[in-house]
């Protein structure tokens, strides 16, 4: 349950981050000291609500999964559910297995994620698509080195495989991609008239 100082601070932090930009500034301005210091929950919160609201209707240039090479490119409705589910995801996601790799102080799972927001999500907020094409990217460079697929697409969602138990074993193995923890994404198409 949310105490009214925590909805206050989640409405403050999110009404700033969504204040358009000022004519000549290229990047967004920090984040004040007064929101600062908030809680990671807040942090958390207003992130995922911001991700959730943002449009993804820019053109960019996408990077190209594996190669890394840079492409144009224009967004369309199965890319910007995808970019929203992983960014989310990589918001979420739990980072325990980072605990080992500290060296000093205890782990704590609550401020990696607030630093992932506040170093990673909050200074590209006007450049999402950039920042989801990065991250969807180096979901598809795990996803080679470990030769494991990809929770969002597989090779069998663009055909009719040949052996029903291939495509059976792919499912069962694709269930939740292993960077993010993201189930596999369905993207109904559109009806026809």
């Amino acid at each position: 349950m949310y105490t009214q100082e925590h909805k206050k601070n989640d409405t403050a932090l999110f009404d700033f981050l969504l204040q358009p930009a000022e004519p000549g500034l290229t990047e967004p301005p920090s984040i004040p000291p007064s929101l600062d210091g908030l809680s990671a929950a807040v942090y958390l919160d207003a992130a995922l609500r911001y991700v959730e609201q943002y449009p993804f209707d820019r053109e960019f240039y996408k990077c190209q999964p594996k190669k890394r090479e840079l492409f144009s490119y224009t967004v369309d409705s199965k890319w910007k559910e995808k970019a929203r589910t992983y960014l989310q995801a990589f918001i979420n996601v739990d980072r325990s297995a980072l605990a080992p790799l500290r060296t000093s102080g205890s782990y704590d799972a609550a401020h990696e994620k607030q630093e992932f927001v506040r170093k990673i999500i909050f200074p590209r907020r006007w450049k999402l698509e950039e920042l989801a094409s990065e991250m969807l990217a180096l979901v598809e460079v795990v996803r080679s080195e470990t030769r494991k697929a990809s929770a969002v697409s597989t090779p069998i969602d663009s055909g009719l495989p040949r052996n029903q138990t291939v495509t059976d074993q792919i499912r069962v193995r694709d269930e939740n991609c292993c960077l993010t923890g993201v189930g596999r994404v369905k993207v109904v198409p559109p009806l026809k008239n």
